[in-house]
This record gives structure tokens, C-alpha cells and sequence, in this order.
């Protein structure tokens, strides 16, 4: 599978990457919301953005946005013309002081099914990629049939 992990910490980037990379994947880093976007742009292919919910310059539903508004032409082996995300959020952490919402809130709010609290469980992490991944195919074969 082809991933893109959009995070600002260099060392929590590099130990996904090698992470992913053992286990198979293709992966593409980024740590600015804007390189996240051109490398989305460039890159429709896709299938998984694993991203903090605050990235530097904006956040997950930046992008969220920004993947929802860019021509993805249909990719062969793929039925899904976005991503899927995977939020690695901080546990707790509000985002509006007044109605005291966590960021899990507001990331389901928004439609993310996959999110994971810091620290995250390295092999949960592997298990639903994996998940995406039969997911994925299984729309594919079914699309085919």
C-alpha cells in the first residue's frame, strides 16, 4: 500500500517510516500541511495518510478537505477515490475551551473512522492499515464481479 505520514516531529516520522517500510509499504513523509498537500497533488494513489491531528500550517481536517476537493482520477486495484486516515491524536487534549471537545470528538465529528491515542500500540497501527488494506481489495473484487 501506498502511505503518506504527515507529521512535524522528524523522529516520530522516521520510526513510522521504518515502521511501514518493514512491513512492505510504500511511504511518502511529510511535515508541513503544505508538502502533505503537493505530495497528495502529485501522488493519487494513495491509499493511507497517517497524520497527527495539529500538523504544522493547519490539521487532519485540512487535509481531509484538501483530498476531497483534488481530481483523483480512479486508480486501478483501488475502488476509493480518497484516502483513508488514520488521526494519531494526544488523549484528552480539548480543541474548544467552551464546550470542552477532545480531539477524538471532533476527529469523529468529521468522519474519521481510524484513530489512535498517543502513544500508540505499534501493532494496532500495523492492524488497521492491514484492515484498510482487505477492505480496500475486497471493494475492488466486489466492483469487478
Amino acid at each position: 500500500m501506498l502511505v503518506l505520514i504527515a507529521c512535524h516531529l522528524g523522529f516520530v516520522r522516521h520510526n513510522l517510516q521504518h515502521l511501514m517500510s518493514k512491513s512492505g509499504d510504500k511511504v511518502l513523509t511529510a511535515s508541513t500541511l503544505n508538502s502533505a498537500q503537493e505530495i497528495i497533488a502529485t501522488n493519487p494513489g494513495i491509499d493511507v495518510i497517517i497524520t497527527d491531528w495539529k500538523i504544522r500550517g493547519g490539521s487532519a481536517i485540512d487535509l481531509q478537505h484538501f483530498c476531497r476537493q483534488i481530481d483523483r482520477p480512479a486508480i486501478e486495484g483501488s475502488n476509493s477515490k480518497e484516502p483513508e486516515f488514520i488521526i494519531l491524536i494526544t488523549p484528552n487534549t480539548t480543541v474548544d475551551q467552551e464546550s470542552l471537545r477532545t480531539e477524538a470528538d471532533v476527529a469523529l465529528e468529521f468522519g474519521f473512522q481510524h484513530i489512535l491515542e498517543k502513544p500508540f500500540d505499534r501493532k494496532k497501527l500495523l492492524d488497521t492499515i492491514r484492515q484498510i488494506g482487505r477492505t480496500k481489495k475486497s471493494a475492488v473484487t466486489a466492483s469487478h464481479a
